[in-house]
C-alpha cells in the first residue's frame, strides 16, 4: 500500500507522507520498521535524480537535513549500506545514526574512522550521552559481527583502539561489582576482545577484588601464571585470586606465611570465596602458617573481614567434638592461631560458633580470647558477640551445664567467665533468664550501660537516633569524640565529613585503597558532581592546613584521580580555563603523581592556551636538535602555547605534514595561535606542504579558518586585485585545505575586494577540489560566496558580466562548478541577460526547475 501511495508522487508530498507515519514511528512492530524502511529507501533510490533538483533541496542546507525530510525516523532503521548509495555521508549525519548504524560507521573502510581517533571518540561519547549501556550494548553487538565476518583480530591504531576501550570500560565500571562471570566473558572476551591489546595497568582500579574464580577467569588481562623459584620476594607480586584460581598446587608452611603477611597487611579485599578457595587449596600448611603469622602481628586493625569466615569454612567447621572441648587445643586456636582475625569477627562466623558443641571451659577460652580483642573492636562487632554468640550459646537447652553456671564461682565469677568484656551488652532481664541466682548490685552496675543502648544494635543506629539529620552537619571531631567510627557510619556521613575522615591519620583511609573507593564511589552515586565539589573544598584545606603535599600510598592516590577523573570527563568539553586550573593545581594536587597517559584521550584536544596551561601533565618543554624526526613529537597546542619562538619554513612544512594526517583536532583558537607565533615562514612551508599532497581528503576544518586569519585578512587591496599573487595563494598555498572550506571562510571571503579577474581565480580553485567535498559544502559556497560576491553593488563591473564574452562564458568564469546550485531565478537577477538555453546544459541538477 505503502509503495503505491509514493510510487509517482512529487517530492512535497513524498514528505509528508513520511513526517505521517513516522508520528507513529514507536508503535509499529520491528518488522513493520523495516518493511517502511525498505520502500522508502527504494523510492529515494528510483527517484534520486528528481530528489535532487533544486526544487526538491530548496531550504535543504545539509544532508541531516534531506536525511530528516526524506526517511524521518526510519533513517536509523535504515541499512548502512544504503545511506552510503543515497551519498549520505555518516560522518556528517553522524548524530542521526543508531548504535547499529555507528558499529558499520566505525568499521567501514571507505569513512576512515580506523585511523580517526577524533570521530571514533565522538561516536562513542554520543552514545553514553544519548542512551547509556543499553545503546552501548546494540553497538557491540553489531560492532562483533562485523569483526567477525571481516576477520578483524586486531584495531590496528593504538588511538582509536584506546579510545573505544577506555570510553567503554568507563562506562561499565560503575556496574562491575554485579557483573556476571557471563558478562565479564562477553565484555572481555567478545565485545573488547579486538582493543584489548590496550588494555592499561590503571584500568585493574575499577575491576572489584572480590571476583570468584568465574569471573576471574573470564578476564584475560588478570590472567598470569603464577610461577616463581625461591626468592621469596616474588610471592607477594602475586594476588590471593591469583594463587586461589591458579595451577599452582603446593605452598610451604613458611612461604603461605610470607603470602599472607603481605596480602593481609595490604589494601586490597578479596571476597569470602576467593580467600575459602585459596584457604582451601593450601589447607595443608594452613595450621603452621597460623602460627607464623601470628607471631608476625601483635595487634592489627581490622584486617579483610572475610579472612576469618573463610578459616572457619576450611578448619573450623571439620574440628571433631573432641577437639571442641580439648581446652588445650581451642587455646591454641582462638588464642594464637585466629587472634589478628577475630577483631574482624563477622556475624556468620559467631552465629556459626554458638553452635559449635564446645564445653563450658572451651567456651570460655573462645569468650576470653575475643575480650583480649575488644579495643580493636567497632561497636557494632562487640553488641554482635554478645547477640549472636554469647547469648544464643548459653541459652542452648543440650548444655550439660545450662549457661555454664555452675562451673563458676558466684554471679561475678560466672558473669566475667561467660560474658567477659561484653557483659555491658546484656539486659537484666536476659542475664535473670540465662542465671535466676544473678542479684548482685555490683554486678548490675557492669550491665547498666546497656538500658540506653537497648535495640541500639550499631553506631549507624545509635547517630540516627541521637543526632538525626544532625549528624551530616557535626564536626567530624565531635563524631570521633563520641566514639563513632567514621568507617562503620560511612554511608551517614556527608561528603566534607568524607573528606576529614580519609585525612584523618586515625582512620588509616590513607592506607586503605578499597575504603577510599567506598568514599569516593558512594559521592559519587549519591550526589554526583555537586558533592564532589563539596568534598574537595574540605580536602583542599585540609591538605594545605595539614602540610601535605603528596599521597604517599601508590593505590590510594591512583584510586582518587581515576575515580574523580571518570566522573569529571563527560564536562572537559565545557570546562573554563579557571575550572581546569581549580582541579588540577588545586583540588587534585596532591594526587596528579599518579596521571597516567591514557587519561589524556578524555581531554579535549580543542583547548586554548589558557586551559592548556592550567594543565600540568599537558605541559612538557618543546625543545629540540636537528633531529627533524623530534619535530613531530609535540602537538599543535604544545607549540602554540610553549616558548619555543621560531622554526624554519622547512621545520614547520615537517609539522604540518605531520600533523595535518594525523587523526587530531584542534580548536581554530590553537591553530591560529600556532599560524600567528610562525607567521613569518608560513608562506614557504605551506608551498612546501601543498607540494607533499596532492589530493587529500577533509584535514582539521579549522586550518583554512586559522590561516585566512592570519593571512588572508591581511591582505592589501593591491594584493587582492593581483592576479599572480591570488593564484599563488589559492591554487598552490591554499589548495590542500579548500576541501574542507567553511561557511565563515566564505562569507570573509565574499567581502574581500577581489577584482573580478582574481574572484574567478578563487572560483577555479575551488572548483578543482569540488570531488573532495561534501554535498553541503559545494552549496555553501554558492550560498555564501559566489551569490554574495556577486550580487554587491560595489564591484566596477556588476556581477562580473562585462568581463565575459557571452552567458556561457559568465555562468563557467564566475560560477565554475557549483551552477547547479543557483535556480534560474537567481541566474537572471545576477545577470538578465542570461537565456541560452545552450547555458543551462551547464547547472544541470537545475534544469528541472526550468527545461
Amino acid at each position: 500500500m505503502l509503495v503505491t501511495a509514493i510510487n509517482n508522487t512529487n517530492c512535497t508530498n513524498y514528505r509528508v507522507i513520511v513526517s505521517g507515519i513516522s508520528v507513529a514511528f514507536y508503535e509499529m512492530t520491528e518488522s513493520n520498521r523495516e518493511e517502511i524502511t525498505k520502500a522508502l529507501v527504494k523510492y529515494l533510490k528510483d527517484f534520486a535524480a528528481q530528489l535532487n533538483t533544486p526544487i526538491c533541496r530548496k531550504d535543504i542546507q545539509s544532508d541531516s537535513e534531506w536525511l530528516s525530510v526524506n526517511l524521518g525516523l526510519f533513517s536509523t532503521t535504515a541499512d548502512y549500506s544504503d545511506l552510503k548509495e543515497l551519498n549520505i555521508s555518516g560522518v556528517v549525519v553522524l548524530d542521526s545514526l543508531s548504535a547499529q548504524q555507528k558499529a558499520e560507521l566505525i568499521l567501514d573502510p571507505s569513512s576512515g574512522a580506523l585511523e580517526n581517533e577524533t570521530l571514533v571518540k565522538e561516536v562513542m561519547m554520543g552514545i553514553l550521552s544519548s542512551s547509556g549501556k543499553e545503546q552501548l550494548d546494540v553497538f557491540f553487538e553489531t560492532f562483533v559481527n562485523i569483526t567477525k565476518e571481516e576477520q578483524i583480530y586486531f584495531i590496528e591504531n593504538a588511538a582509536v583502539r584506546d579510545t573505544i576501550l577506555n570510553v567503554t570500560l568507563m562506562a561499565l565500571a560503575p556496574n562491575f561489582n554485579i557483573f556476571s562471570p557471563s558478562q565479564f566473558e562477553l565484555w572481555f572476551q567478545e565485545n573488547l576482545f579486538v582493543v584489548l591489546a590496550s588494555f592499561q595497568p590503571s584500568w585493574l582500579l575499577v575491576i572489584p577484588r572480590n571476583l570468584n574464580c568465574d569471573s576471574y577467569t573470564a578476564i584475560p588481562p588478570l590472567q598470569s601464571q603464577v610461577t616463581f623459584g625461591n626468592v621469596s620476594a616474588q610471592l607477594c607480586n602475586f594476588s590471593i585470586s591469583q594463587y586461589a584460581c591458579s595451577s599452582v598446587a603446593a605452598l610451604s608452611s613458611r612461604d603461605l606465611g610470607k603470602v599472607m603477611a603481605c596480602k593481609l597487611t595490604s589494601s586490597m579485599n578479596y571476597s569470602r570465596a576467593i580467600w575459602s578457595l585459596f584457604f582451601q587449596k593450601f589447607a595443608a600448611p594452613l595450621d603452621e602458617a597460623l602460627d607464623a603469622y601470628s607471631n608476625m602481628t601483635l595487634n592489627i586493625s581490622l584486617p579483610d573481614p572475610y579472612v576469618l569466615d573463610a578459616i572457619g569454612e576450611v578448619k573450623l567447621n571439620n574440628f571433631s567434638n573432641a577437639q571442641l572441648t580439648d581446652s588445650v587445643f581451642i587455646t591454641k586456636w582462638f588464642q594464637t592461631r585466629l587472634r589478628p582475625f577475630l577483631s574482624s569477627v563477622s556475624v556468620d562466623f559467631l552465629s556459626c560458633l554458638s553452635s559449635k558443641n564446645f564445653s563450658c571451659q572451651t567456651y570460655q577460652v573462645v569468650v576470653e580470647a575475643l575480650s583480649r580483642q575488644d579495643q580493636l573492636m567497632e561497636e557494632e562487632q562487640k553488641w554482635s558477640i554478645f547477640t549472636y554468640f554469647i547469648y544464643p550459646f548459653l541459652s542452648r537447652d543440650d548444655l550439660s551445664d545450662p549457661s555454664c553456671v555452675s562451673s563458676t564461682s558466684g554471679s561475678s565469677d560466672w558473669l566475667a567467665k561467660n560474658f567477659g568484656n561484653f557483659s555491658a551488652y546484656a539486659s537484666l532481664e536476659e542475664l535473670l533468664i540465662l542465671n535466676i541466682h544473678f542479684s548482685s548490685v555490683s554486678n548490675i552496675r557492669l550491665a547498666q550501660v546497656a538500658l540506653c543502648r537497648k535495640d541500639i544494635q550499631s553506631d549507624s543506629e545509635w547517630l540516627s537516633v541521637n543526632l538525626g539529620l544532625f549528624s551530616t552537619t557535626a564536626d567530624y571531631s565531635d563524631l570521633k569524640e563520641l566514639n563513632i567510627s567514621g568507617v562503620v557510619v560511612l554511608d551517614s556521613l556527608s561528603a566534607q565529613q568524607k573528606a576529614e575522615l580519609i585525612l584523618d591519620p586515625s582512620s588509616g583511609a590513607l592506607e586503605n585503597e578499597t575504603l577510599v573507593k567506598e568514599v569516593m564511589m558512594g559521592i559519587l552515586s549519591s550526589s554526583g558532581e555537586e558533592q564532589l565539589d563539596v568534598f574537595f573544598e574540605t580536602f583542599v584545606n585540609i591538605t594545605k592546613e595539614e602540610q601535605i603535599y603528596f599521597i604517599e600510598n601508590a593505590a590510594v592516590r591512583d584510586t582518587i584521580l581515576n575515580v574523580t577523573l571518570m566522573a569529571l570527563a563527560p564536562n572537559f568539553n565545557i570546562f573554563s580555563p579557571s575550572q581546569f586550573e581549580l582541579w588540577f593545581q588545586e583540588n587534585l594536587f596532591v594526587v596528579l603523581a599518579s596521571f597516567q597517559p591514557s587519561w589524556l584521550l578524555v581531554i579535549p584536544r580543542n583547548l586554548n592556551c589558557d586551559s592548556y596551561t592550567a594543565i600540568p601533565p599537558l605541559q612538557s618543554q618543546v625543545t629540540f636538535g636537528n633531529v627533524s624526526a623530534q619535530l613531530c613529537n609535540f602537538s599543535i597546542s604544545q607549540y602554540a602555547c610553549s616558548s619555543v619562538a621560531a622554526l624554519s619554513s622547512r621545520d614547520l612544512g615537517k609539522v604540518m605534514a605531520c600533523k595535518l594526517t594525523s587523526s587530531m583536532n584542534y580548536s581554530r583558537a590553537i591553530w591560529s595561535l600556532f599560524f600567528q607565533k610562525f607567521a613569518a615562514p608560513l608562506d614557504e612551508a605551506l608551498d612546501a606542504y601543498s607540494n607533499m599532497t596532492l589530493n587529500i581528503s577533509l584535514p582539521d576544518p579549522y586550518v583554512l579558518d586559522a590561516i585566512g586569519e592570519v593571512k588572508l585578512n591581511n591582505f592589501s587591496n593591491a594584493q587582492l586585485t593581483d592576479s599572480v599573487f591570488i593564484t599563488k595563494w589559492f591554487q598552490t598555498r591554499l589548495r590542500p585545505f579548500l576541501s574542507s572550506v567553511s561557511v565563515d571562510f566564505l562569507s570573509c571571503l565574499s567581502s574581500k575586494n577581489f577584482s573580478c579577474q582574481t574572484y574567478q581565480v578563487v572560483v577555479e580553485a575551488l572548483s578543482r577540489q569540488d570531488q573532495l567535498m561534501e554535498e553541503e559544502q559545494k552549496w555553501s559556497i554558492f550560498t555564501y560566496f559566489i551569490y554574495p560576491f556577486l550580487s554587491r553593488d560595489d564591484l566596477s563591473d556588476p556581477s562580473c558580466v562585462s568581463s565575459t564574452s557571452g552567458s556561457s562564458d559568465w555562468l563557467a568564469k564566475n560560477f565554475g562548478n557549483f551552477s547547479a546550485y543557483a535556480s534560474l531565478e537567481e541566474l537572471l537577477i545576477l545577470n538578465i541577460h542570461f537565456s541560452s538555453v545552450s547555458n543551462i546544459r551547464l547547472a544541470p541538477v537545475a534544469r528541472g526547475l526550468w527545461v
